[in-house]
């Protein structure tokens, strides 16, 4: 993956939950580290193909995997300045621990 193409800076939150753990707890988020990612707004289409197979995406992100987006889990989000991407799906590209496809849903 050329580093060009990481032009954006993303911040990784993961769900941290009460203990003791109630039913129905709404989970704050803990802040974690920052990593560069390219950030593709996915056309009508591909949209449309998505939510064929159950899935809101209207985000692709592509980033070097690495310690911090080894943490990424479809419970996590990732916050770009004001903007907000709840994760639907996490891909280790090819299982070779090289590159990381998420596809996200932005929440306004």
């Amino acid at each position: 993956m050329r580093s060009g193409k990481l032009r954006f800076r993303l911040t990784l939150q993961n769900p941290v939950y009460p203990v003791p753990a109630t039913l129905n707890a709404e989970p704050s988020f803990s802040t974690g580290d920052s990593f560069s990612a390219d950030v593709e707004d996915l056309g009508e289409q591909e949209r449309a193909f998505a939510g064929q197979q159950g899935a809101v995406i209207t985000h692709r992100i592509t980033a070097r995997w690495n310690e911090i987006t080894a943490q990424i889990s479809t419970k996590s989000r990732l916050v770009m300045g004001t903007r907000t991407f709840h994760v639907t799906r996490v891909q280790n590209v090819d299982s070779r621990n090289r590159e990381i496809q998420i596809d996200a849903a932005e929440k306004v």
